[in-house]
């Protein structure tokens, strides 16, 4: 008997999709355990070691509803899995991912507008003020 041939990682979608996915997460220079954990982290305490960028990619990586059924229906090793669709079934069980990032999303805006509404009424004061001492 000779040696293990190794084995082909187990591709349960498109294989573009799952190199998509490894080259975004390469790209952020970040372990696929580091991204996880970095997801735990948001949705357990808001924040994370992840910039406005890499949550807009994140949740364009977000897996379908029917890649989600697909993925979830997987019960084997995740070592088995080519390595983009071993994170996309780690994404399917954390539940309500989507929605956080969007709230997250949505939180981190707060401030930006608020400053950009606080320009803009200072500007309107002043304007008022002029047109009020020109009478």
């Amino acid at each position: 008997a000779g040696p293990k041939r190794p084995t082909k990682p187990i591709l349960l979608g498109s294989m573009q999709r799952g190199q998509n996915v490894n080259i975004t997460i390469a790209g952020w220079k970040m372990t696929v355990e580091q991204v996880k954990a970095a997801i735990q982290q948001l949705m357990c305490e808001g924040t994370c070691a992840l910039d406005e960028d890499k949550l807009e990619q994140l949740e364009k990586l977000l897996p379908t509803k029917e890649e989600c059924k697909l993925l979830s229906a997987y019960k084997g090793p995740l070592s088995e899995l080519h390595d983009g669709e071993a994170f996309l079934v780690e994404m399917t069980s954390m539940p309500y991912l989507g929605q956080t990032l969007q709230a997250i999303k949505l939180m981190r805006s707060f401030d930006p507008r608020i400053t950009g509404l606080m320009q803009n009424i200072g500007t309107l004061v002043a304007a008022c003020s002029e047109v009020t001492e020109s009478k």
